[in-house]
């Protein structure tokens, strides 16, 4: 198959584990040409991968700069020869298949304050654009990760459920893998973690992901709970509201704040961990930390508002929460977790990996590549 894959930057070498770089590698390998329309390019072309070089856009209407040039380029690079799929990793349309965004930008709005942030020129730029690409007859195929943003999708967008395929994420199991018991005290030593209990979270975004929560949470357990237990926040986003809140609430002392990580990097801090902490508030925009987790065998205490949450089964592998908010309910699950013999909490983080298992490269590959197959044999039964 000849396939055109359309996102604006194309950096595989700079970007580790980017997921257009490890698209191409995989087609390839499986023997198809790749032709990449993007704005800038970081890798190297051959006889059976090329970039077609998409004019810069700028300002702050740039998602529609790129769809205009991209579609641009695309109808002319089909003047002369074949395209058998149009593969959309950013906003563009027309196209045969296209990943979903997370969070939808309408999810995102939503989660704003104030009416002047919502009604930027900036936003309503973007939500005009995504309402095009989702639109049934600008769109083959939507690509999401989970049975939550399928619902989405469609709450928004009245998009067909039938043309909807949900396509799990791919965990790298090179760098995500449970720690032996040596290994986790190691961990635990090296970042200077030293109370009996650690609960991980990771974003990078922190406010979608709920550290606000998780820092309620944490103020809601009993006192001599809370002083055998640290808080481990892993990201980049902007601390301070939060360190104001720790501060308000008691708990500075209970948090142990790191910078964000490799994904080896990111298993030497989860390693340390007993459970994962996931409270978002919307869209489960950092789904893949939570994932992460599960690879490296934690249990998962999640809120219902992200695509993880149907992966966990309780008093097997974690705990859902309904209303992300509820640090009451959630600080009576922690403590009875925390408090069960070690064996039983190595058996929650054992199911969390089995979970997760299928979650393969290959898995993932085999499914997009049998979507694309049927894509072509359709257009060509209907010539």
């Amino acid at each position: 198959m000849r396939i055109a894959l359309l996102k604006i930057k194309f950096h595989p070498e700079r970007e580790r584990g980017d997921y257009s770089g490890l698209f191409v590698d995989e087609m390839l390998q499986r023997g198809h040409q790749i032709l990449i329309f993007a704005e800038s390019f970081l890798a190297d072309e051959s006889h059976r991968c090329r970039w077609i070089k998409i004019p810069r856009s700028t300002g702050w209407a740039r998602n529609n700069g790129f769809h205009r040039h991209v579609q641009r380029e695309l109808e002319a690079v089909r003047r002369h020869e074949p395209v058998d799929v149009v593969y959309a990793l950013n906003r563009t349309w027309p196209a045969d298949v296209a990943n979903v965004p997370l969070p939808l930008h309408a999810e995102y709005l939503r989660s704003l304050g104030g009416i002047f942030r919502r009604f930027s020129p900036r936003n309503l730029s973007i939500s005009r654009l995504e309402k095009n690409v989702f639109r049934p007859g600008h769109l083959g195929y939507a690509l999401v990760n989970s049975a939550y943003q399928q619902q989405n999708l469609m709450a928004n967008y009245q998009f067909p459920v039938e043309r909807v395929v949900i396509l799990r994420n791919i965990l790298n199991f090179e760098a995500c893998y449970p720690a032996t018991a040596a290994e986790k005290t190691g961990s635990r030593i090296a970042a200077r973690l030293d109370r009996k209990f650690i609960i991980a979270f990771a974003a990078s975004r922190f406010a979608p992901s709920g550290l606000d929560n998780a820092v309620n949470l944490l103020a809601a357990l009993p006192d001599a709970l809370r002083r055998e237990t640290l808080l481990l926040v892993i990201g980049d986003d902007r601390r301070e509201p939060f360190l104001a809140q720790a501060e308000r609430c008691g708990v500075s002392d209970d948090i142990v704040w790191v910078g964000g990580s490799s994904a080896e990097e990111l298993r030497d801090y989860l390693i340390a961990a007993d459970l994962f902490l996931y409270p978002g508030n919307c869209g489960g925009c950092d789904d893949r930390f939570a994932l992460q987790a599960m690879g490296c065998g934690l249990p998962l205490l999640c809120s219902s508002r992200n695509g993880v949450a149907e992966l966990v089964q309780e008093n097997r592998n974690g705990i859902v929460i309904d209303e992300p908010k509820d640090v009451e309910r959630m600080a009576r699950w922690l403590a009875t977790f925390l408090q069960l013999p070690q064996t039983a909490r190595e058996q929650y983080g054992a199911a969390a990996m089995e979970t997760v298992k299928p979650f393969t490269r290959e898995n993932h590959f085999n499914q997009l590549e049998t979507l694309f197959r049927k894509i072509v044999e359709s257009r060509t039964a209907g010539k």
